[in-house]
This record gives structure tokens, C-alpha cells and sequence, in this order.
């Protein structure tokens, strides 16, 4: 038996970005993002019933920069926190986590992962990691925040559908995005974004936006393994 099923002819559109998209964590070019990318963005949201607000002023992506750092602090300062990210980060030869490449680190070091992963999990590196993504934040000519009104389980899957179109219309456009959720990750600071960025009352994610040096594709399980 075949359901019936709406079809949005807009995603056919966003098809051949799916192989492009990849989570760039290299510092951006100072190059302003168009604005035509900005509202199709938003649009790209919108569809999906999620606000996206971007944020291109230099004093707000400061003032944001400064709760990512916070947050940094707050999160690395938690024992629980950095066993969990460790548990992510794996060698290359794993078909899926958080290899060491996308941190940055050497390929040449991927026989040291456990050592990486000794050092995530037994230091408190807040400083160095809340240094680097302050640079990071301040650097990127646009930051964006998904957010929405209510705050329940129908809206997070609405925002992993808004996420995934607004994603794929930044690489067809030859944007890079990566992740700077760690305000959205800490309740203490997750009301203070709202005020910065605007938007509905519940944050839940934010990205920045722009060029970077092209980077490798994190590893994924293959196809059959997700999917039956």
C-alpha cells in the first residue's frame, strides 16, 4: 500500500548541495555574506515553520562571541562534559564520531587519538577551546540563530528540517557553515542569546557563515546501516 505524501518541489532544488555540505571549522573569510543568501535563508527556515535570524553587526557578533566563550568555560569546567566529547573524537579508520582532522589537528596525529581523547577528557582545556572559538565567532561575517516559540519535541524536529534546507542552500550558494550551539547548550546563557540575537524565545541553534579553506568530509556509516 502506497501513503500519500506531500512532495516540496523546493527540495529538488537543494538535491546535488547534499554531497557539498560539510561542517567547516577553519576561520572564515572576512567577506560579507550577500544579502540574497541571508533572506533565502530565512525562507528556507520559514518553510519548515522555524524563524532564522541573521546577524551581520559587528557588535553583536562580539556580544555573541563572548557567550560562546562563556559557555566554553562552563562546559569543559564539567568532568561529565568532556567524557562524553571524548567518547566522540576517533581516528579516521571509524565510519563515524568527530575524526581528529575537523578539530584542526594533523593527520599525521591520527595514530595519537587516544591521546587526544586522554587529554579532552582529563584537562580542563576551557581556556585554549573558549580562545580559539572567541576568534572564531568574532571572525565569521554572519552568525544565524534558529529558534521557535514553543519549546517541545514537534519543533525540534521542525528545526532539524529547517536545519538540514538551510544547510544545503548555504553550500549551493559555495558557503560554509559550522556549529556554535555551546550558549544554546547551557540554560544560564540560552535566555541572553535570545536578547542578542532576536528571534522567537527559544534559541536552538546557531551557525556561522562564510568562506574558509576547503576542508575533509567527517567519515559516515555507510548507507545500509541507517537505512532499511
Amino acid at each position: 500500500m502506497c501513503w500519500p505524501r506531500y512532495i516540496d518541489p523546493e527540495l529538488k532544488k537543494l538535491f546535488h548541495a547534499i554531497p557539498k555540505r560539510k561542517t567547516n571549522r577553519n576561520s572564515f573569510a572576512h567577506s560579507p555574506v550577500p544579502a540574497e543568501l541571508q533572506k533565502q535563508m530565512g525562507e528556507a527556515a520559514a518553510a519548515e515553520g522555524v524563524t532564522l535570524t541573521c546577524i551581520d553587526a559587528e557588535d553583536q557578533r562580539k556580544a555573541i562571541a563572548g557567550l560562546v566563550s562563556e559557555a566554553d568555560h562552563k562546559q569543559f569546567a564539567d568532568p561529565q562534559f568532556r567524557r562524553e566529547l571524548a567518547s566522540w573524537i576517533h581516528s579516521s579508520r571509524r565510519n563515524d564520531g568527530l575524526p581528529v582532522y575537523a578539530y584542526g589537528i594533523s593527520s599525521i596525529l591520527n595514530n595519537a587519538t587516544p591521546l587526544v581523547n586522554a587529554v579532552v577528557r582529563t584537562f580542563d582545556i576551557g581556556n585554549n577551546i573558549a580562545a580559539s572559538h572567541l576568534q572564531l565567532a568574532e571572525g565569521s561575517p554572519l552568525l544565524a540563530c534558529i529558534s521557535t516559540a514553543p519549546d517541545n519535541a514537534q519543533t525540534w524536529l521542525a528545526v532539524g528540517q529547517a536545519l538540514e534546507r538551510v544547510l544545503l542552500v548555504v553550500a549551493e550558494a559555495g558557503f560554509d557553515a559550522s556549529y556554535l550551539n555551546q550558549p544554546i547548550e547551557v540554560p544560564a546563557l540560552r535566555s541572553r542569546l535570545h536578547l542578542l540575537a532576536g528571534g522567537e524565545p527559544s534559541p536552538q541553534i546557531l551557525l556561522r557563515i562564510g568562506k574558509a579553506a576547503t576542508t575533509l568530509a567527517s567519515p559516515r556509516r555507510p548507507l545500509g546501516d541507517v537505512l532499511w
